[in-house]
């Protein structure tokens, strides 16, 4: 009879092992996919209460996206739970990330530019993922951060590549921050998900002070 394979894991190990992998993946998406979307919700709420009836179509639109928030809140959630994408593979890269620099635009004061690149292309389902994911948390962190007024996101379609830029004019980087595949220190749940987003695609990822602000790099080989 053959003798089972020695692991050095018992089955406890291994479950307890396995759990904490899918909690820290839970994590990361609800980090990611919710977090972004309740600031925004919250800044519209904030945003509401300053207009008052003050000017009361501008108070109907802001309760309206509030409302479209809050109910893709609630779809991501359910997403997230039933182990769907973090992102919507079926959106191509440049129109989501338009999009979402339109909703960033219209709830604050900051100045947004998308630029493309190359010829865009449809990527796979997990490369368009990870783009989305990176894009999206570093447009949260930029709104929530970085004390800028202008952002510009640039994607480069190059032919075995694709590159994400988001530049920012903030204060940029705070000192001990550090890209990092755990959370560790000064790092938020934020950047170990793009690290882990990156490193699942192949690619790589930076995030370093440029003058008078901060730029998030992601490459990924197509």
């Amino acid at each position: 009879m053959r003798r089972p394979v020695e692991t050095g894991e018992t089955a406890a190990e291994t479950a307890r092992r396995q759990a904490g992998a899918e909690r820290q993946h839970l994590a990361g998406a609800l980090h990611d996919q919710i977090g972004p979307l309740l600031f925004a919700i919250a800044a519209g709420t904030q945003r509401a209460r300053a207009l008052h009836g003050d000017d009361v179509v501008e108070l109907h639109r802001t309760l309206e996206r509030i409302s479209e928030q809050v109910l893709e809140a609630s779809d991501r959630m359910r997403d997230i739970l039933a182990g769907s994408a973090p992102a919507d593979p079926g959106e191509a890269v440049p129109s989501a990330i338009d999009r979402d620099l339109t909703d960033l635009r219209t709830r604050s004061s900051l100045g947004t530019q998308l630029i493309v690149r190359g010829s865009a292309r449809r990527l796979t389902a997990q490369q368009e993922r990870a783009v989305l994911a990176c894009a999206r948390q570093g447009l949260h962190n930029v709104e929530k951060h970085s004390g800028a007024t202008q952002v510009v996101v640039t994607l480069t379609y190059s032919p075995g590549s694709v590159t994400l830029v988001v530049l920012d004019d903030g204060r940029g980087i705070d000192p001990g921050t550090v890209l990092a595949a755990v959370p560790e220190g000064r790092n938020r749940w934020g950047f170990v998900s793009m690290v882990r987003e990156a490193e699942q695609n192949g690619g790589e990822i930076s995030l370093r002070d440029v003058d008078g602000g901060a730029a998030l790099r992601l490459r990924l080989p197509t």
